[in-house]
């Protein structure tokens, strides 16, 4: 099976920015277009170890996706030529935004240190795909209402259809929500956050277990 890149995804994250959303990969300011980049080059590089298994998250958060343009990274993470599975890096086209201040982020290096370590490479991605912060506040974090977290069904749909995507599954109890009412069989697993990061990599772990350990992603080659 061939994929398409993935390029019409941008069609579907056309959310203007408010006083309490802000759209990562609207604009035309230069970190607009890194953001847009970058995400495109990682579901690019996704696409070619053929994922079948997503994690979906509530939102990006401000020290991470809406810097990066990419779900559960930071900068840290985005430009480590060192990075889990040799996906990220600088050496493989991905960029800074170098007007951020903010380089790392909690809940991203806490998923791709767990990631690392039960070897898989799920597809990531965000229930709503944009930055929901307090009024004219962007660097704070706030829970998307449940007309927001509606927005992203869409782009998600696209996703899975795209990427045939066997599995999903919810890091927490938003995105689980958003999945059972958009009618989208999916488990569920603990978010790392507030002390979860042990459970998290329990349940993640025990999921893959259960699929027989399956990878969560294999490439054409290893097929």
């Amino acid at each position: 099976m061939t994929l398409s890149l993935p390029v019409s995804l941008l069609n579907y994250l056309t959310v203007p920015s408010s006083a309490t959303v802000f759209n990562p990969y609207a604009g035309h300011d230069q970190a607009g277009k890194i953001r847009c980049h970058n995400l495109l080059l990682y579901l690019q590089r996704m696409k070619e170890r053929r994922p079948w298994l997503l994690l979906l998250g509530e939102a990006p958060g401000y020290r991470g996706g809406r810097v990066t343009g990419v779900p559960f990274t930071s900068q840290s993470i985005l430009l480590d030529d060192d990075s889990a599975h040799g996906l990220f890096g600088r050496s493989a086209g991905f960029l800074g935004v170098e007007e951020s201040t903010w380089q790392r982020e909690a809940t991203a290096t806490a998923i791709w240190r767990t990631l690392g370590e039960l070897n898989v490479l799920p597809l990531l991605w965000n229930a709503f795909p944009y930055h929901p912060h307090q009024s004219e506040r962007p660097a704070t974090n706030r829970t998307p209402t449940t007309r927001e977290m509606d927005l992203g069904r869409d782009p998600l749909t696209y996703l899975l259809d795209t990427f045939a995507i066997e599995q999903v599954i919810a890091v927490g109890n938003r995105p689980a929500a958003a999945l059972a009412r958009w009618g989208l069989p999916a488990l569920r697993v603990r978010h790392p956050a507030h002390g979860g990061q042990t459970v998290f990599r329990r349940e993640l772990s025990a999921v893959i277990t259960a699929m027989g350990g399956r990878m969560a992603y294999g490439s054409s080659a290893e097929k």
